[in-house]
């Protein structure tokens, strides 16, 4: 083969693989790109001494959207929140969609003010946003994080069951406001 064809061959390849770690909705990581580089990540950083955010969250009310308004409606929300999130990640950290309305970011832990801050940043920017492409609702999201021990072994999966957990709290608590 020439030269030509074998590079041609390598850049398809490199799409073909792109596509397999990421949503085609999103163009964020998927969940085979999360188990591809989110450990990675996280023992770089305990390699250099550096703790790791984990913020887990989920998109309130998608069912209801998707039941109510159809799905091209969820897929806007869903598209809506991905660029709220994608927004807020440093050039060190990833955005992913684990699932239907769930994602997860991995970045450089700033201290808890910074994520609280983020985190009410993201929230009007779904606000905005949802209004701004006239979704029937004001789309919400719930959270929940935790920090990496900066050191170590990395627990990838008790992280992640801690940050969900500590996200269906803020859901829980969100749900009883609203009531």
């Amino acid at each position: 083969a020439s030269l030509y064809q074998k590079e041609c061959l390598a850049r398809a390849n490199e799409k073909l693989s792109d596509l397999s770690v990421k949503d085609a909705l999103t163009g964020l990581y998927n969940r085979l790109g999360f188990g591809e580089y989110a450990k990675k990540m996280i023992a770089k950083a305990h390699k250099e001494g550096r703790q790791m955010l984990i913020l887990y969250s989920d998109l309130d009310m998608l069912k209801y959207l998707n039941d109510t308004y159809g799905h091209e409606i969820g897929d806007e929300a869903i598209i809506c929140a991905s660029k709220g999130l994608k927004e807020h990640v440093t050039p060190d950290g990833m955005c992913f969609r684990l699932g239907g309305d769930e994602f997860l970011i991995i970045d450089r832990f700033m201290g808890d003010e910074a994520v609280t801050s983020i985190i009410a940043e993201i929230r009007k920017m779904l606000i905005d946003g949802s209004r701004e492409i006239k979704l029937p609702v004001d789309l919400s999201m719930s959270f929940g994080y935790v920090v990496t021990e900066g050191q170590g072994e990395v627990h990838l999966d008790e992280y992640i069951s801690k940050a969900d957990t500590l996200m269906y709290e803020d859901k829980r608590r969100r749900r009883k406001g609203r009531i």
